[in-house]
């Protein structure tokens, strides 16, 4: 925060010991992993964000995202991507953002764009609406991603929201396209005390097959 209004953030990963194939280990100097973010906002109306990433995919094994999701996240956090956040009136936010990619060995470039819209408290039913928008275009998946959502909290601590999603895709060394509808509601409120419950529905729906999952948990806090 050197400049007034402006942020500058940077991060990175030096590997300095390595096994090669013999399983045989090695020091080393390596740069595997650079993040770099220039954030500037002239006011709390807009504010513009520029973002280099170059950190490695650290592969988890995840019972609740299904491999698109997972696949979609990672082509959009990775490369050079460029953000506006608009605020035109009180409760409304507006966001556009599109990134570009290319690494050795890549047919063509990476890019993506899209944007997304959320009001707070809308007025009569006081409830949070929000729609979003993402295009991928890569060497392995071209796909949209357009939904939205409703939720609405309670001051009792309870809250509730449903969900749709439209997502179409396609693997390049697949030639037919994927086309899912996918419906998700979360409710989740105080039990008693420091108790709380939440329950997670998910459901993608395609011409042929459905996919169906329910989480449920239970927290408590000391």
């Amino acid at each position: 925060n050197l400049i007034p209004k402006t942020n500058l953030f940077m991060s990175s990963e030096i590997d300095l010991y390595k096994r090669d194939s013999n399983n045989i280990g090695h020091s080393t100097f390596n740069l595997t992993s650079f993040y770099l973010t220039l954030r500037v906002a002239p006011s709390r109306v807009f504010s513009f964000t520029t973002t280099y990433d170059a950190r490695r995919n650290v592969v988890y094994y995840e019972t609740y995202k299904f491999v698109i999701d997972t696949l979609f996240q990672n082509q959009l956090r990775q490369g050079l991507r460029f953000n506006t956040y608009i605020r035109p009136v009180n409760n409304l936010f507006v966001g556009l953002n599109a990134g570009y990619q290319f690494r050795s060995g890549d047919v063509q470039p990476s890019k993506n764009y899209g944007g997304y819209l959320n009001y707070s408290n809308f007025p009569l039913f006081d409830i949070n609406p929000s729609l979003n928008f993402v295009k991928i275009i890569s060497n392995y998946l071209n796909g949209t991603d357009a939904g939205g959502k409703l939720s609405k909290y309670f001051s009792n601590g309870m809250s509730i929201s449903i969900g749709y999603r439209k997502l179409i895709y396609q693997f390049t060394t697949v030639p037919d396209k994927i086309n899912q509808n996918i419906f998700s509601s979360d409710l989740s409120f105080i039990l008693f005390g420091s108790l709380s419950l939440s329950i997670n529905y998910e459901g993608v729906f395609e011409s042929s097959n459905t996919f169906s999952r329910v989480f449920i948990d239970l927290t408590t806090r000391f």
